[in-house]
Parts: structure tokens; C-alpha cells; sequence
């Protein structure tokens, strides 16, 4: 694997991609790669100690003193004599007859005990043996450094992986009447129990959750029951004890992961037959050593600070899984609302629509594929209403004017235009509620529960960028690209330079471009912002710039500091309102994700050496072209693959 790839992992688990923790991951791989030779006496040596099967152990066991031998030297007069109590041993454990009764005979070759875990063992070890890649070693390692383990220490037993799956699965299909009739179920054993019958006693888990769910396939009626969000006076014992298992199976939804089930299983729990609050309680607890794990000692890391950063991230991921017609209803209050008030307004709207069983697209942006054809088929003649208005047909623009037709409100230019600003402010402070950067904000004396979400979007934006990668690597990268694109000529070369330096000299200078052009109410066009860059002398930015485009090269800054300039130029004109101050932070935010995706390649492939084309094409529409091209990605991966190799020759030579 390269050292990108394994950065990009890293990132997604919220990880820090250190050069530290990539040489944790590098070094685990490396170790993992003899399981593919694994070798008996490697076998022998995890089962004769009770091993589970990590890199660390397999790797060991493969380089030990110890020896083994294969099945050939089993004593036959002992396997006649155990050979039905065996086969009745596989049966019970499940395996296949044939492959475990091999097994069986390879253990007493070795004078290992026959049982069920050795045997089970066994299997898993064939499997790790036969089907270990890289990618799946991989997944492992990282699920046990984002757990806090060694990244040796990584569990190569994917065969959990799928129970674990299997399990989230269950508890993310429990539905309210799966709980109403599970705890009927209880009550009625209850009644049995106390009048003699044989009745047992239970208390509410996963296993009885899917008894309620096959009695409810025959009983439509149990389908029908929705449990509130909160406890009131006058339930019923039953009533309330659904809204705790309600909110109990919510929380273990979002906090169990495969690596939380593997460290359950460990301590002895069976997630099927575990009590609810004993499955909460242990990922808590869980969640707790991952965080103090990840950012210090206990001492470095208060409970109150804990407490904050968990009860932050839970809300901020209800908020992103809430429905996007929340959006449309608390646009008016965006400088206003915080993140708890917007939490309350989500959990409403999310409790609404589950009440009626719609279906509903999220406040988060990503990719769902459960809502894709229906929102397509719902709002199919989104695009024509665009039109009719005059405005473009871009993928903001469309979540927009559904997210107003969510809440039946009027679709106009002004009213899209405010909600695609709302719309991305607050998926950007969703993508930066990472918990390290959360942390840094507490630290910093900011409650972000009290913040306002503009409030929010500004102070993590700004730790966030202390933590990107600089501007000059970004155009290094770029330039490096620029350089291989073999299909580029030089005429087009000079041109996409201009079009990277545009971008970056609008960024530089906080958006002052920006602001020109909405001054000037033109459209936000590539071509309306050089010609606002061009002509910026008197708004106190002095700019020399040549007439071609290509030209940019020459653009330079002087004299006054980029505060000066917006000050004098932008910010204390009587005339800018919100209004403008939304719409250029969201413009802006454009500039920087068209810098961070942008590839020669790709500015390629939507122009096809066309700058005219380029000139025309809006801020929005090439920001998004940028982030959906997959032209030049492997030009980005081979940058990344040398930067990496300059990186090791570095730590090779300091060694």
C-alpha cells in the first residue's frame, strides 16, 4: 500500500495521519504479509497458547523455536476411539465433517486438545491463510488503533467482521413495534413466572428484539406502534420502559462498530443475549478509553471536556442523518440558531417523518442510495422550473429547490440562493466536527452546543485550515501534474496555471474578488472574477496582471496586507448587507474545495482546451466538475506515491 493511501484511511477514521502512525501502519502490514505462509508450526503455536490470531501472534508463531507436524503421524488406534465423539463435537461446533475431522487428526498429531475452540480456530486460521489481502489487513489494523490497540495487535479474523455486521444490522432494523411487542413478551413471561407457570423471566435484548420482529411478519398490527422521543406523565410502566429501550437501541446504532463488538466478545459478551443497558454501558465505556486513548492520558483530558465533545458529535450526528427539509425551515434563523436549537428542530422533524414511514433525503450530503431514484423521480421536473427562472442547473441549485418544495415554500433565485448558503455552511461544520477538532474548540473556551452555526462554521474552519496542507504544496502537486499530462499542449499549460492561480490569488485575498462581483450583481462566473482580480486597483488591492490568461503567472500582491485591502475595498461599504456576507463565505468555500479537487486533467477534460469555455463556466458548476472528475487521479496517486518515497529515504537516512 502507499503511504497516501494509508494516510487517506487514516483520515477517514480520524486518525492523524502522522508519519508516526503510517509507519505503525506500514510495519503491521509488513508483519501481516506472512500469513499467506503461514506455516503449521505458526498454527501450533497460537492454539498450544490459547492465542487469538493477530498480526503480532501469527507473526511470532511463524519465526518460533517450536515444531509441528502434519496430520500423517496421528495415532489411528486413538482416532477409532474418539472418532464419534469427535464428529459429534464438529457437529455442535458447525463445521464442515470432512475439512474438521483433517483438523481433529492434526491436533492429535500434535497433542492439542479436540474442542470446539481449537477447532474453530483452526478454520479461522485456513481462512486468514487462504483469503488475507492487504486491503483486508488493512481495515483491520485501523479498527484497532481507532480503538486505541497496537496496530500489531489487529485482529486478522475477518470472520467476526461479518458477525459484527450481521448484529449492527439487526439492531439498525429494529423498529418501534418490534420494541412494544418484545416488551409485551416480557410481561406476559413476567405473569407466567409469578403464577406458577414455566415462563422465564427476561429482560429486553437482541435476540428477543428478533423474536418480536418474526411474531410482527404474522401480526400487522405490532408494525403500527410508534413510541414517543420522550417519557410524559401518564404512561404506563410498559410505555416507558419502550422509550428507554427506544433511545438504548438509537445509541447503540450509533456508536457500535465491528472493532466495539470484537472488544465485547472478548470480555465474554454475547451481543445477542446481552441486556440492552449492559450493551450501552460498555460502549460508553469503550468510547471513553478510545478518547482518552487518542488524546493523552486521563489526566489530559477532563470528564467534563469528555462529556461536551460526546454529546457535540451525538447531536451533530443527528443532525446530519436528520431530514434536509429541516433546512428550508430554520434558513431564516441561520445567524440565530445554535446547534443545540437546531438539534431540537432536527430531532422533530426526523421523529415527524419516521411517524408516517417516509422517506426522506438528509441534512449530510453524501451518497445514499436507499433515497436516489425515489428524490430523482419525486422532483423530476426540477430542472424545468430552473430554467423558467434563469437559473443554472447544478446540483446545489437542485437540492435546493427541493429542500423548498420539502417545505412547500416559494421557489425563487433569492430563496435558492439562501438555502444552498445555509445548505453548505452546515454540512461544512458536519465534516468538521471531528473529535479532535472539537476538542481544540472546548480548549479553547467555546461551548459548541451554545454556538450559532455561522458561529461554528467560522471557528472550525479555522482550526481545520491550521491542520490542511499549504497552499504551496497544493500548486507543487499541481504543477507536478501539470508537467505529466501528456495530452495537454503548451498554449492549454499556460492557461490552466492561470486557472489554478485565479483560484488561489481570489483565496488569498479572503474573497475580495468575490465580493466585487456581487457588488456589481454579475454572475459568478471564472470570467467575471479575473475581470474583477484585473480591475481591483481602487478597492486598495494593487494587482499587475498580464492580458493573457495564461498570463497570471505575473499576478502579484503589494504593499497592503489582505485585511487592509478587504477593509477598505469591501468591508466598510455601507451597502453590504448579510445578504452579500453569506453569499461571499459560500462562494468562497467554493474557491477552496475547487482548489482541493482540481486537477490539470480534469480542467482538461470540462474545457477540452477551450479557456473561452472555461471563462464562461460558474464558480459552482466547476467546483462541482472539479470534485466529480476522475480525470488525473492517477496522476494525484503517483504524486503521492513519490512524495511518500522521498518521505522514507528521509527516515532511512536518520536511522
Amino acid at each position: 500500500k502507499s503511504e497516501s493511501q494509508i494516510a487517506q484511511v487514516l483520515r477517514e477514521a480520524d486518525i492523524p495521519p502522522t508519519l508516526e502512525n503510517i509507519s505503525r501502519v506500514v510495519s503491521a502490514l509488513q508483519m501481516s504479509l506472512v500469513a499467506g505462509d503461514m506455516s503449521d508450526k505458526a498454527k501450533s503455536y497460537i492454539i498450544s497458547k490459547g492465542m487469538s490470531p493477530t498480526i503480532e501472534n501469527i507473526y511470532h508463531g511463524q519465526f518460533s523455536v517450536s515444531n509441528a507436524y502434519d496430520l500423517s503421524v496421528y495415532d489411528k488406534e486413538i482416532w477409532e476411539s474418539l472418532k464419534g465423539q469427535i464428529e459429534d463435537i464438529i457437529d455442535i461446533a458447525g463445521l464442515n465433517q470432512q475439512t474438521a475431522s483433517e483438523d481433529a487428526k492434526w491436533l492429535l498429531a500434535n497433542d492439542l486438545p479436540v474442542t470446539i475452540d481449537n477447532l474453530r480456530t483452526l478454520d479461522v486460521l485456513r481462512d486468514i491463510k487462504d483469503n488475507m489481502t492487504l486491503d483486508k489487513a488493512l481495515v483491520q489494523v485501523v479498527q484497532a488503533m481507532a480503538a486505541g490497540s497496537e496496530a500489531e495487535q489487529a485482529l486478522l479474523d475477518t470472520s467476526q467482521f461479518t458477525i459484527a455486521r450481521d448484529w449492527i444490522n439487526s439492531f439498525n432494523e429494529v423498529n418501534d413495534g418490534d420494541i412494544v411487542t418484545a416488551i409485551k413478551i416480557i410481561a406476559n413471561n413476567a405473569i407466567q413466572y409469578n403464577t406458577g407457570g414455566n415462563g422465564e423471566v427476561q429482560e429486553l435484548n437482541l435476540a428477543l428484539l428478533k423474536q418480536a420482529a418474526s411474531e410482527n411478519e404474522n401480526n400487522s398490527a405490532g408494525s403500527t406502534a410508534v413510541i414517543p422521543g420522550n417519557i410524559a406523565d401518564g404512561m404506563s410502566e410498559q410505555e416507558i420502559q419502550a422509550v428507554i429501550a427506544k433511545k438504548n437501541i438509537a445509541e447503540i446504532c450509533l456508536k457500535m462498530t465491528v472493532q466495539s463488538v470484537g472488544i465485547m466478545a472478548g470480555k465474554g459478551i454475547n451481543i445477542e443475549t446481552a441486556p440492552l443497558e449492559n450493551i450501552v454501558k460498555e460502549l460508553r465505556d469503550i468510547e471513553n478509553s478510545y478518547y482518552k486513548a487518542r488524546f493523552g492520558t486521563s489526566g489530559d483530558i477532563t470528564d467534563k471536556e469528555l462529556g461536551l465533545m460526546q454529546e457535540a458529535l451525538q447531536k451533530t450526528a443527528d443532525i446530519a442523518n436528520a431530514p434536509a427539509s429541516v433546512i428550508g425551515t430554520s434558513v431564516k434563523q441561520l445567524n440565530l440558531i445554535t446547534l443545540n436549537g437546531l438539534h431540537a428542530a432536527a430531532t422533530s422533524e426526523t421523529a415527524q417523518r419516521q411517524k408516517f414511514m417516509e422517506i426522506y433525503e438528509k441534512v449530510s450530503t453524501e451518497a445514499n442510495k436507499e433515497y436516489g431514484d425515489f428524490i430523482t423521480k419525486a422532483f423530476k421536473s426540477i430542472p424545468d422550473i430552473l430554467k423558467g427562472l434563469g437559473i443554472e442547473d447544478t446540483q446545489a441549485n437542485e437540492r435546493a429547490a427541493r429542500i423548498l418544495g420539502y417545505n412547500s415554500m416559494e421557489i425563487t433565485e433569492e430563496s435558492i440562493q439562501a438555502v444552498k448558503e445555509y445548505d453548505s455552511m452546515l454540512n461544512k461544520v458536519i465534516d468538521n466536527m471531528k473529535p479532535s477538532v472539537v476538542l481544540e474548540l472546548i480548549r479553547n473556551g467555546s461551548n459548541p452546543l451554545d454556538k450559532t452555526i455561522s458561529e461554528l462554521d467560522k471557528e472550525l474552519s479555522d482550526i481545520a485550515q491550521n491542520r490542511d496542507i499549504s497552499s504551496e504544496e497544493k500548486y507543487s502537486r499541481y504543477l507536478w501534474q501539470l508537467e505529466r499530462s501528456n495530452a495537454i499542449t503548451e498554449q492549454e499549460r499556460e492557461g490552466y496555471i492561470g486557472v489554478y492561480r485565479l483560484l488561489n490569488n481570489i483565496e488569498k485575498t479572503d474573497g475580495a474578488a468575490i465580493g466585487a462581483v456581487l457588488q456589481s450583481r454579475r454572475e459568478m462566473t471564472l470570467g467575471n472574477l479575473l475581470s474583477a482580480v484585473r480591475t481591483s486597483n481602487g478597492k486598495g488591492i494593487n494587482i499587475e496582471a498580464g492580458s493573457n490568461f495564461g498570463g497570471l503567472e505575473e499576478l502579484v500582491y503589494h504593499n497592503k496586507t489582505i485585511t487592509a485591502q478587504i477593509n477598505e475595498g469591501f468591508n466598510n461599504n455601507t451597502n453590504n448587507n448579510n445578504r452579500d456576507s453569506d453569499s461571499s463565505r459560500y462562494y468562497q468555500d467554493l474557491v477552496s474545495e475547487a482548489l482541493n479537487n482540481i486537477t490539470p486533467d480534469g480542467v482538461n477534460e470540462i474545457s477540452d482546451g477551450d479557456m473561452e469555455k472555461i471563462l464562461n463556466t460558474s464558480l459552482e458548476k466547476f467546483a462541482e466538475d472539479m470534485k466529480s472528475s476522475t480525470a488525473g487521479r492517477k496522476l494525484e496517486k503517483e504524486y503521492y506515491e513519490q512524495q511518500a518515497e522521498e518521505v522514507r529515504e528521509i527516515v532511512q537516512d536518520n536511522n
